[in-house]
């Protein structure tokens, strides 16, 4: 009924439109939600830029929102067969797992960039005297614990 209140469809749909507009819907959640973390970004940005000293309510608001949406995300479709990987033997899981470690490495590096650019940003703004090495330390830190969480969390989506 959500559904039908949101696209506003006034008949009944068939499997194959209904598939179309989950697929649409799916599209539209992921685009919303990259463009709520670019939203957040500029909040932040002009958070500090005009106001070095603190942070506005609605950077808040927008943090707490992504935050919450990427928490639905995950509980949401933890155990739901159709993001799980089958594999089928030995052979095939090898090749998934392998895939698994890669998108890890590819999540840890980025994770580590952004990461990185952000605390050098916040360091720049707030005028800190926090060293290199150390930010670097403690963003690679963050990275590889991060990057640990993601292979975890791809893990346990591969079945035999």
């Amino acid at each position: 009924m959500i559904k039908r209140l949101f696209i506003g469809y006034l008949t009944p749909r068939d499997e194959r439109q209904m598939a179309d507009i989950d697929g649409r819907l799916a599209d539209l959640y992921i685009l919303s939600f990259y463009l709520l973390g670019l939203t957040n970004a500029i909040s932040l940005g002009l958070d500090l830029y005009f106001d070095k000293n603190s942070i506005s309510r609605g950077t808040m608001l927008l943090t707490i929102l992504m935050m919450l949406d990427a928490f639905v995300y995950i509980i949401r479709l933890w155990h739901a067969e159709s993001v799980t990987s089958e594999t089928f033997n030995e052979i095939n899981k090898h090749q998934v797992v392998r895939q698994l470690q890669l998108r890890t490495i590819g999540q840890t590096l980025y994770f580590f960039i952004v990461f990185t650019s952000f605390t050098f940003f916040l360091n720049s703004s707030f005028d800190t005297t926090e060293t290199v090495g150390k930010t670097l330390m403690t963003t690679a830190v963050g990275s590889i614990a991060w990057g640990l969480i993601m292979y975890v969390v791809g893990r346990v989506k591969i079945h035999e």
